[in-house]
C-alpha cells in the first residue's frame, strides 16, 4: 500500500490559471524515481469525475508530469481544465508487480482529498 503526500505554496488554484500539484509516493519511505512503479493519475473538481487532468509513468515514459530522482511527482494542471470550481481530488493508481494477480501486477487505488481549491 503506497502513501501519497501532496505538497504545494498555495491551497487556492484558479480555474484560468495554469497550475501544478506536487506529490510524492511512498511505502514506508518515499519511494525515488529509480524504484517507482507506473501509475496513472486523475485529478478532478468533486462529484466531477468526468472533467479531468491525467497524468502518468509507465516505468519509462512520464505524461504530462515531471519526476526528480528523489521522487517528487509533478503534475501539470491547464487553465481551462474544469467547468466547475470546487476541491481538488486526486485518483492515484499504482501497478505494482505481484505474481498472485492473472494479470500479474496489484493495481492499488488511493483516492485522496488534496485540500487544494479550484476557483
Amino acid at each position: 500500500m503506497a502513501t501519497v503526500l501532496i505538497g504545494g505554496n498555495t491551497k487556492i488554484r484558479g480555474l484560468d490559471a495554469d497550475s501544478t500539484l506536487e506529490f510524492y509516493i511512498r511505502a514506508g519511505s518515499v519511494l525515488p524515481l529509480a524504484v517507482m512503479p507506473p501509475f496513472d493519475v486523475e485529478i478532478y473538481v468533486e462529484n466531477r469525475e468526468s472533467e479531468n487532468v491525467d497524468c502518468s509513468f509507465d516505468g519509462t515514459t512520464k505524461t504530462n508530469c515531471t519526476i526528480t530522482e528523489a521522487g517528487a511527482v509533478t503534475c501539470y494542471i491547464p487553465s481551462g481544465s474544469y467547468s466547475v470550481s470546487g476541491k481538488l481530488y486526486m485518483k492515484l493508481t499504482t501497478y505494482n508487480p505481484n505474481e498472485n494477480f492473472a494479470d500479474g501486477t496489484c493495481d492499488d487505488i488511493i483516492i485522496v482529498d488534496t485540500e487544494y481549491r479550484k476557483e
